[in-house]
């Protein structure tokens, strides 16, 4: 046995002394006092236009919070072809990935990705690490969790971080972009005001989690304009520094409402109020130019007209038990005239892109996983799009390839064009793939990132944006590349289709902080507009009937509107020039604010080249404990946890020790996982709890999907190393296969678990155990079928857990457990109260029935009823209370509460 003791602590030393040599080649830094940029090594241009941008608008955002932060790591993530941005201010990181958003998504308003991104991400950080005083002392004993900032409400903790992206340009951020204006006009409208609570708890209706951003930015942009911008600094050094602080999430009003009214004189739910009646006056006269079509609400992101049919892409959550949920992805077939509906196409995972029809057959993209990525955290695997060909007569669908696909077009001759953004510069470069062929090759490169392509003349037409600039509408000329700038404006102009004579085009722009529909004549190289006033978005033309369709937004959600539209439209003068931030008093952009563009080539900026050691440094212990205790087989342990991670997210570690008063003595347990040899996931653990026990684990994924059918296979294998009343050396391989479909998904699992006396074990074994499970869902139900089966005659250990009902397993190691289970949707309470924070948001009911079936004991069955409430509280935290009626086999009848947080680290 010692020698397998000895082999584990060997190889875990050969992995911690390989470590800061592991990422040298695939991970590269550039670093100034205040940033550490973590970059793989080809994207170095990016790295540093990164670098440049943020220590450009630093000192104006220091400013504004208040606060100043030296060697912040950020990682700049190639994922594919996703967008995102995400700060940790308890480990000290934030995450960026590369790819800028599409032109329909809500972040899409950004004359620079990494400006945008990058200022929200940082502001975060600023605020939430903005702590003195006693909190301060407290954060230095106990940790980083005690930064008293990141106890504040999500509409304080996004807030600023929305008007900060909206406030270094009129041109960029979700404030300045006109779709946040359309959501709070429809619910003033409706008269669905959002109350607190909902812009706190986001509960499952639209917007969902995006009103937190919602919500919270419109109520900051209100205080900023009504009591002055200096005032949120001080809102933020004093939740930073007084001690209530603490109990805010719990009372706000001996908290965040004293702080309130200390700064504006008004508490939260009286400046909330106030907001409300500000914005009644500002949007009284929102309407929308056009009739409404559809009901769902919810996200439609494409529209188009096709032979007699409107289709759309439309994306909505089924909500199945408490605190789960799952979104489903459709293609949907609208006949205009009668209202009816095909659902043509069903998807887990999202769809992209703009679909296109040609000969009678629709394409569309699919986003899903794909291997060839470097980035450990991920396991090598990134975001790519498969593009599909559905026949649309027989019903049938083709796949054709996957890439990084960002637009896409069939030209009518066998190929699909189609863009990609260059990895290591700024634009795109096309694509034609011969579907006959199942081949692809360059067609050209742009300095233009080429968001939304047609096929046109003897070229394209596409919506696609120049660097630091958003998304404009060109003509490009496929023999000649001579690139023609048709409407360019400092707006947003996106979503053209093509009329069918190619005289003319319409679009969607949001001039002004408003969305609407315009055409463009080629003939005259006029513009004019379709609609007025309201949000109109994504428009398509039955030119046939002239009846415009378009997008647009009420309290639910996207829905479908029609126009009749007769002639041209209004003539409409486009503004082509940006205008100094200073001179727009309707934009977020403050007199002290830095305005224009980073110079990404500055000299007077000093960068250093760091190494891989960078990233190992930010494993050095801090002071973060996880947990004051632990239960350990139904018994409190006493005592603190600490975890860690480096920059990289390619190791972690965490390790705790605990009073065992049963047994007057520490106990301890230990963990280490490295992923430094991706995908491969490796692991180490020790504990002694009952027994002394070390492990080493590995798990490789074999496939990786989101989409539709088997979504994730890994094999792996299990070392454990026991002492206890035997010595005993454990291996155990096993697979694991899931699958997934809207409404159908499950797993299978199957482990081997062994020892052998010539393999340091007192124990000959060989045991099987599996899982399975299998889940229909509803809209707001779902039906389980659960199983475990076990065959291990050798085991020392019963193998089975107690199913409900019953106090104790039965003891055995062989035999079946089974389980049915009916979830539904009992009640939508929505309602909350703000001291104590408290919100309910849905209740729901299940009805079950489990049995054991084991080898020498008695059968265990039972049957029962459950009811859970989703409660959420402490501004953020979900709790799941229920209670459970159980009647079993012997007829013993039971009620138990039942409590948990649904939380996953």
């Amino acid at each position: 046995m010692r020698r397998a003791n000895k082999a584990g602590w060997f190889i875990l030393a050969v992995i911690m002394f390989y470590i800061p040599f592991a990422g040298a080649e695939a991970w590269k830094t550039l670093k100034t006092d205040h940033f550490t940029v973590f970059y793989q090594y080809p994207h170095e241009a990016r790295a540093k236009e990164l670098l440049y941008t943020l220590e450009y608008y630093r000192p104006a955002y220091e400013s504004l919070l208040g606060n100043e932060l030296l060697h912040l790591p950020f990682i700049l993530n190639d994922f594919g072809s996703i967008s995102n941005g995400i700060t940790d201010p308890i480990f000290y990181k934030i995450n960026l990935y590369s790819y800028p958003p599409s032109a329909t998504d809500e972040i899409s308003y950004s004359e620079n990705w990494f400006a945008s991104v990058g200022i929200h991400e940082y502001v975060h950080m600023l605020h939430l690490r903005k702590t003195t005083g006693f909190n301060k002392f407290l954060v230095d004993l106990l940790g980083d969790p005690l930064n008293s900032n990141i106890l504040s409400p999500g509409w304080i903790i996004e807030g600023i971080t929305v008007y900060s992206e909206s406030r270094y340009s009129p041109y960029s951020g979700r404030l300045n972009d006109g779709r946040y204006d359309a959501v709070i006009a429809s619910r003033i409208n409706e008269g669905k005001f959002p109350a607190i609570d909902e812009a706190t708890y986001a509960p499952m209706q639209f917007p969902d989690y995006s009103g937190i951003y919602l919500f919270g930015g419109e109520f900051t942009q209100y205080l900023v304009k009504t009591y002055g911008e200096e005032k949120l600094e001080e809102l933020y050094a004093m939740y930073g520094r007084r001690v209530n602080a603490y109990i805010s999430p719990a009372l706000p009003g001996l908290g965040l409402d004293v702080f309130l009214h200390e700064i504006y004189g008004k508490n939260s739910n009286q400046l909330w109020k106030e907001w409300e009646e500000y914005e009644k006056i500002r949007l009284a006269d929102y309407k929308i130019d056009g009739e409404r079509m559809t009901g769902q609400g919810w996200y439609i992101s494409d529209l188009k007209f096709n032979d007699g049919f409107v289709y759309y892409v439309r994306r909505y959550p089924i909500k199945t038990a408490a605190f789960e949920s799952e979104w489903i992805y459709e293609i949907v077939r609208r006949d205009p005239v009668s209202g009816e509906e095909k659902i043509l196409v069903s998807q887990t995972a999202p769809i992209k892109c703009r679909m296109h029809f040609n000969d009678g057959k629709l394409y569309y993209a699919v986003l899903d996983l794909e291997k060839g990525y470097t980035v450990a955290s991920n396991l090598g695997y990134g975001y790519q799009s498969s593009l599909y060909e559905f026949n649309l007569s027989i019903g049938e669908t083709r796949y054709l390839f996957n890439d990084e696909i960002r637009s896409f077009a069939p030209d009518g001759k066998g190929n699909i064009i189609y863009s990609l953004d260059r990895k290591y510069s700024f634009g795109s470069k096309l694509m034609e793939y011969n579907i006959e062929l199942e081949e692809a090759h360059e067609v050209g490169k742009f300095g233009l990132l080429i968001d939304d392509l047609l096929i046109y003349k003897d070229g394209y037409l596409v919506s696609a944006k120049s660097e630091w600039r958003n998304f404009s509408i060109y003509s490009i000329n496929k023999e000649t590349g001579y690139v023609k700038p048709l409407v360019d404006t400092p707006y947003s102009e996106i979503s053209p289709e093509l009329s069918p004579d190619g005289n003319s085009f319409i679009f969607a722009m949001n001039h002004g902080k408003q969305y609407g529909i315009y055409r463009y004549n080629f003939n005259n190289e006029q513009v004019s507009s379709l609609t007025e006033g309201g949000f109109a978005f994504v428009p398509t033309i039955d030119y046939k009937n002239s009846i415009l369709y378009f997008l647009s937004i009420n309290s639910g959600g996207y829905d479908i509107y029609s126009k009749k539209v007769e002639g041209e439209g209004n003539p409409f003068t486009l503004e082509t020039s940006s205008k100094d931030i200073k001179d727009d008093p309707s934009s977020m952009a403050v007199e002290n604010n830095p305005f224009g563009k980073p110079d990404i080539y500055n000299p007077d900026l000093k960068i250093t080249h760091g190494s891989y050691m960078d990233n190992v440094r930010t494993m050095l212990p801090g002071v973060l404990p996880v947990v004051l205790g632990k239960i350990e087989d139904n018994r409190p342990l006493i005592g603190l946890g600490y975890r860690e991670q480096d920059a990289l997210e390619e190791n972690f570690y965490q390790a705790g020790i605990y009073w065992d008063y049963d047994d007057s003595e520490f106990k301890y347990d230990a963990s280490f996982t490295t992923l430094i040899f991706s995908p491969i996931s490796l692991s180490f653990s020790y504990k002694n709890f009952d027994e002394e026990r070390m492990g080493i684990s590995f798990q490789l994924p074999l496939r990786r999907s989101i989409k539709n059918g088997i979504g994730n296979i890994y094999v792996g294998m299990g070392f454990d190393k026991i002492e206890d009343f035997v010595d005993r050396f454990e291996l155990e391989p096993y697979l694991y296969v899931d699958f997934k479909w809207p409404q159908l998904q499950g797993y299978a699992y199957i482990a081997v678990p062994f020892e052998r006396n010539d393999m340091w074990s007192d124990i000959e074994r060989t045991g099987i155990h599996g899982q399975f499970y299998l889940a229909k869902l509803f809209e707001e139900s779902r039906v389980e079928l659960y199983g475990e089966t076990y065959y291990d005659p050798d085991n020392p250990y019963v193998t089975f857990d107690n199913i409900r009902g019953y106090d104790y397993p039965p003891m055995a190691v062989n035999g079946i457990m089974l389980s049915a289970e009916y979830t539904k949707l009992l009640w939508h309470v929505r309602k909350g109260f703000w001291n104590p924070n408290v919100y309910i948001e849905d209740v729901f009911g299940s009805l079950f029935v489990e049995a054991v079936f084991p080898e020498d004991a008695d059968m265990q069955y039972s049957i029962g009823a459950e009811i859970h409430a989703e409660i959420k509280a402490l501004f953020w935290v979900p709790v799941d209370v229920g209670l459970r009626f159980t009647i079993n086999r012997e007829g013993d009848a039971g009620i138990k509460f039942l409590i948990g947080i649904p939380l996953s680290f």
